[in-house]
């Protein structure tokens, strides 16, 4: 018998850990395939959005702390069926309420993986080298900006969601 331990076990680790400690919905939980609903003006004004948004973030500073990971996350990921996104913008996260992409250029290949595959699937997908998108704020503005290569790619994916 081997003292060796398995190239994967950190991974298995990390999984174990994260199906025990947080909210999140793994691959092939119908919650990732249903289409999310619109957040409506009133949850805006009511503070639902706020509420979903702060959970998201809870949910990836605990995902960060733990495993030095994770740019994004979308909230159906965590059991909420709204079209919210969060993604982490240099130290800061970044809510992104009905994103809707506008316009994509270029195209590239990344390697990505998944928080719903608890990271333990990675693959090369072709996405956009950059993407436009209109989304609202919390604040219920709304904005309209391009991004860069890597807040497109972790925006797109996403959004995907």
């Amino acid at each position: 018998m081997s003292d060796q331990v398995s190239p994967i076990q950190p991974a298995l680790d990390q999984a174990s850990w994260l199906t025990a400690s947080l909210p999140i919905r793994l691959y092939g939980d119908p919650a990732l395939t249903t289409p999310c609903a619109d957040v409506s003006p009133g949850e805006l004004r009511d503070g639902s959005a706020k509420r979903w948004a702060a959970a998201m973030e809870k949910f990836l500073r605990s995902y960060r702390a733990h495993t030095g990971t994770g740019r994004g996350l979308a909230a159906n990921q965590i059991g909420i069926s709204k079209r919210i996104v969060l993604i982490w913008v240099e130290d800061e996260p970044e809510i992104f309420i009905n994103p809707t992409v506008l316009v994509t250029e270029g195209e590239g290949i990344y390697p990505e993986a998944c928080l719903s595959s608890a990271s333990l699937i990675a693959g090369e997908v072709r996405r956009p080298w950059l993407a436009s998108i209109k989304y609202e704020r919390l604040d219920g503005s709304i904005r309209e900006n391009q991004f860069d290569p890597l807040a497109s790619r972790v925006l797109l994916h996403e959004i995907d969601h």
